[in-house]
């Protein structure tokens, strides 16, 4: 029997094309939101602007209350601007009901007559354009998806050249769950203040898997990594426990997102450090720096 070959350059050209096109489809949706340019944090119980939103007369300083369309207005909650639901919502009911509001948000900020309302209860209109431009996307997004990216490429270097190693195959997918997770969160972090909840639900539970993988895969990795510590079946296992963790929390087997979807992601961390730790004491002189580097931008992404 023939078996194909397919030689390094051509998996890592391969892996090279997928991530940038993922990258780029990532800012392609990260530029298909309605933009004011508002730019706002939330302070001592309003929404205190930082610069000057299109086509208005408002300036840094103000502090704006609530949105309106002429019709409906809604007031603005500290919640709306929340970055991260995993790491700062306490349960599943919030997590609903955040992305509830973030729909009738996104809603009244596609209205031409969008005004903001201040804490003196004047309202302000603001012009608006049709999609945000790339130029206005922030630091923080391309920093997100280049640690993605980045995690990816160098996890599938590793994985084109050691295609029989049971540890740099593990890599390659802790590498696309790092880039999963990293660019669907640099999406709806840096949102202007909402997108629709269906898709922030959306682009939130699958960052949430991707975390799960990436640290899920991790543990498989060191499991194999500088040397096999017991059954192949152990890390295969892993996986399984942590799809299906997944599958639980989606169907909504907890309430709380601490036990949900914080604590597998610690006790995941932990084995790690426990089986890094044991490595390094066994096989101290053994090293591999792409591995190494490619860990390296795991963790940074996961902090």
């Amino acid at each position: 029997m023939i078996k194909l070959r397919i030689s390094p350059l051509a998996l890592l050209s391969a892996a090279t094309i997928f991530g940038l096109l993922f990258s780029a489809y990532c800012a392609f949706l990260a530029s298909q939101a309605v933009w004011h340019n508002i730019d706002w944090r939330w302070r001592d119980g309003a929404a205190e602007l930082t610069s000057s939103p299109l086509n208005s007369q408002l300036s840094a300083g103000a502090r704006i209350v609530a949105i309106s369309d002429g019709d409906v207005s809604l007031a603005l909650e500290q919640v709306d601007f929340t970055e991260e639901p995993d790491g700062n919502l306490p349960s599943y009911t919030a997590y609903r009901s955040f992305t509830q509001r973030q729909s009738q948000l996104a809603t009244l900020l596609q209205s031409p007559q969008l005004k903001l309302i201040d804490d003196a209860g004047l309202a302000h209109p603001i012009g608006y354009q049709n999609q945000r431009p790339l130029s206005d996307l922030p630091a923080a997004f391309w920093v997100q998806i280049f640690v993605g990216l980045a995690a990816w490429l160098i996890c599938s270097a590793v994985g084109a050249y050691k295609t029989q190693d049971a540890s740099a195959r593990y890599l390659v997918i802790s590498g696309g769950s790092t880039l999963l997770f990293a660019s669907l969160a640099a999406i709806y972090s840096t949102r202007e203040l909402a997108i629709d909840g269906q898709l922030f639900r959306l682009l939130s539970d699958l960052n949430f898997l991707g975390g799960m993988m990436f640290a899920a895969t991790l543990v498989c990795v060191l499991w194999h990594y500088p040397k096999q510590l017991g059954s192949s079946w152990v890390p295969p296992t892993i996986i399984l426990v942590a799809i299906a963790w997944f599958a639980l929390q989606q169907l909504g087997a907890f309430e709380s997102m601490i036990v949900g979807r914080r604590l597998p992601v610690l006790l995941a961390l932990l084995a790690q450090f426990h089986l890094k730790f044991y490595a390094m004491a066994q096989h101290p002189r053994r090293s591999n720096s792409s591995r190494g580097a490619a860990m390296v931008f795991a963790f940074v992404a996961a902090d």
